[in-house]
């Protein structure tokens, strides 16, 4: 297999120091030309032994989604000290990898990437639905990273990924996602088609909004990295990675569905006990519609107290009047008296 990358330790053999060369595009097939695989990543990586300082020397234009964050989750655990040196640039996945880096170091003109996961697909309106769903999700781990390392919001990192945000050294140290810029620089040019960083060509022509295009707003994508995906395929073949993302969405949804009961509780509503119950629990719907149904319980309700009341005060009218009460009381009376006299003669 042709490797881009390499890890190298120095000569002496006490040292604790290792170089990790990460160079090329990202791939997880082991039958592309120039790949790097996440097992053999992991299995060299374990062969340096007990190491406390690793120096990482990126160059990448990105790649397969998978095998960077599995490179990026397999460097966040080891134990020793990650120092990051971006060697011209880190775009798009490889940008992920880089945030595993305790310390990143950016020469001046070197430059750092950030977007959405996309892939290409085909099928019926219900398929490209699925795809879209799984994007967003395939999204949380990356926006978890970057948050992890930037200290960031979601919704900043969401608002940079949308619109494929391209940072020269300077910007991605005032964003977080590199803490130093190295005084040097490194040999890079550019023309229309490509940028060229450390003598390794990177076609631009797939990127949305290239630093040297002449109209960054406007280009449309032409060319980006493909990823084929399903449930199926993330199952067996990155199992750590789909276990993840349905975390990531099911954490997701918890935050979601407490801030939802929390919105309802903060309406302030008293004396609506049943409506609130189905809202927060039996049958969820948001705060805005918990209010509404409210409303709707409350005109209802006085609705049937208007006419409960409307009812009594007919029954009202219905009854007689005080002297109809004592004549009727004298009736019943001297009735009761003539028939016990009658019995009493019969006797």
């Amino acid at each position: 297999m042709n490797k881009f990358w390499s890890f190298n330790q120095p000569k002496n053999k006490d040292s604790k120091e290792a170089d990790l060369l990460l160079y090329g595009d990202i791939s997880s097939s082991s039958w592309w030309g120039d790949e790097v695989t996440p097992k053999q990543f992991a299995d060299d990586l374990a062969a340096l032994g007990d190491i406390e300082k690793i120096n990482v020397r990126i160059n990448s234009g990105g790649g397969d989604v998978f095998a960077g964050q599995a490179i990026h989750s397999t460097l966040k655990r080891h134990k020793a000290e990650k120092v990051v040196y971006i060697d011209g640039l880190a775009a798009s996945i490889a940008s992920v990898i880089a945030m595993a880096g305790d310390k990143v170091v950016i020469p001046k003109n070197a430059m750092i990437m950030v977007h959405n996961p996309w892939t290409r697909t085909a099928g019926n309106s219900d398929d490209m639905r699925e795809v879209a769903d799984l994007l967003d999700k395939i999204r949380e781990p990356i926006i978890f990273a970057y948050e992890q390392k930037t200290g960031k919001t979601r919704d900043e990192l969401i608002e940079l990924m949308n619109v494929e945000t391209w940072m020269t050294a300077d910007e991605a140290v005032k964003l977080g996602f590199a803490d130093e810029v190295e005084s040097k620089s490194i040999a890079a040019s550019a023309n229309e088609n490509f940028l060229t960083f450390n003598g390794i060509n990177f076609d631009t022509s797939k990127y949305n909004r290239p630093p040297n295009a002449k109209s960054n707003n406007t280009k449309p994508p032409q060319h980006k990295e493909n990823i084929e995906m399903n449930e199926e395929i993330l199952a067996k073949q990155h199992p750590d990675l789909l276990n993840s993302i349905k975390n990531s969405a099911k954490n997701e949804g918890i935050k979601e569905e407490r801030a939802r009961i929390k919105d309802i509780e903060d309406l302030g509503i008293i004396g609506q006990n049943e409506v609130l119950q189905k809202a927060k629990f039996e049958d969820p719907i948001s705060a805005e519609q918990t209010a509404y149904q409210v409303l709707l319980a409350d005109k209802k309700f006085k609705k049937n107290y208007l006419n409960n009341r409307q009812e009594d005060s007919a029954m009202l009218n219905d009854v007689d009047s005080a002297d109809e009460l004592n004549n009727n009381k004298a009736q019943a009376k001297e009735t009761f008296i003539n028939a016990f006299s009658k019995g009493f003669n019969r006797e």
